[in-house]
């Protein structure tokens, strides 16, 4: 379990979205670009986040199996502004269930926020069920959009 906590905390750290100002952009496409980015990148983050509650729901044990401390204490360090700020949600006796119950409204609100990506994530049976289902290759004789949307009507037909 230790080498899934720290790639999934390189992960995380990895993909949580870049600063950017947009008061220095004059173009538009360029800040929409970046605002997708973004946006994917906070919801693949949340995704990780779910599987992570999801194992330590079921295995509170699994803090314990956690060997990459100095790892740790470095994410925590760069983030000491925003833990310090949240930190009432986390005192007294159930510490996990108050940071498992913060962590799932988070989530739940940025895909609330975000509905059109809610639907992405790392589901890895469904990710297998579309890697076994029939791919169509397009000829590379279509010239045009009609002979491209006739072609899709033939196939959608077919299947």
């Amino acid at each position: 379990m230790s080498s899934l906590s720290t790639s999934m905390a390189s992960a995380i750290s990895a993909m949580l979205p870049f600063s950017f100002d947009t008061s220095k952009e004059n173009d538009e496409k360029v800040i929409k670009a970046k605002m997708l980015e973004s946006q994917l990148r906070l919801q693949s983050v949340n995704q990780m986040l779910v599987l992570l509650l999801n194992v330590v729901e079921s295995d509170p044990s699994f803090w314990l199996q956690v060997n990459n401390i100095a790892m740790l204490k470095a994410h925590f360090s760069e983030n000491k502004a925003y833990i310090d700020e949240i930190k009432h949600h986390f005192t007294g006796e159930s510490k996990t269930v108050a940071l498992l119950d913060n962590m799932k409204e988070t989530i739940l609100k940025l895909e609330c926020l975000m509905p059109q990506e809610s639907d992405f994530n790392f589901d890895l049976a469904r990710m297998e069920e579309r890697i076994n289902e029939r791919f169509f290759e397009c000829p590379s004789d279509l010239k045009d959009v009609d002979e491209f949307r006739n072609w899709l009507q033939v196939v959608a037909n077919e299947h």
